[in-house]
C-alpha cells in the first residue's frame, strides 16, 4: 500500500543552504510532479520568472519567493511586455563602440581574428 522512503540525503542537502535554514520541505510522487510541473509551465517557461528553477532530472522544485509575496499569487501571472530602447538608440550605442573599437580602443591583433 504505503511506501517509505528514506528522507535523510535529501535532508542532509537541504540542512547544506548557505543561509541555514529552509521552510516548506515537500516530497511529491512523479504523478503530482509532473501535474504541478504541467500546471506551472506556461508560466515558468518565460524568459524571466519569479518561480524559481525546476530540476526534472532529480524533480525537485528549487525555493523560491512567489509563495512568501504579499499573500497572493500575483507573481505567477504572466510577465508584461515592457518597451525597451527604441532601435534607433541602440544604433546610436552600437556606432559608438564601432568607432571607439576601430580608433582609439583599436588593439594591434583585432584584424588576425576577424
Amino acid at each position: 500500500m504505503w511506501q517509505t522512503y528514506s528522507v535523510t540525503p535529501i535532508l542532509e542537502d537541504l540542512l547544506k543552504e548557505p543561509s541555514g535554514c529552509f521552510e516548506n520541505f515537500c516530497r511529491l510522487s512523479s504523478h503530482d510532479f509532473e501535474y504541478l510541473l504541467k500546471n506551472i509551465s506556461p508560466y515558468s517557461c518565460s524568459s524571466y520568472s519569479h518561480l524559481g528553477t525546476v530540476d526534472i532530472e532529480e524533480e525537485i522544485l528549487a525555493p523560491c519567493s512567489w509563495g512568501h509575496e504579499q499573500g497572493n499569487m500575483s507573481s505567477l501571472l504572466p510577465l508584461q511586455n515592457i518597451p525597451r530602447k527604441s532601435s534607433y538608440e541602440t544604433k546610436n550605442f552600437r556606432d559608438e563602440f564601432a568607432e571607439y573599437f576601430t580608433a582609439v580602443g583599436k588593439v594591434a591583433w583585432q584584424h588576425n581574428y576577424s
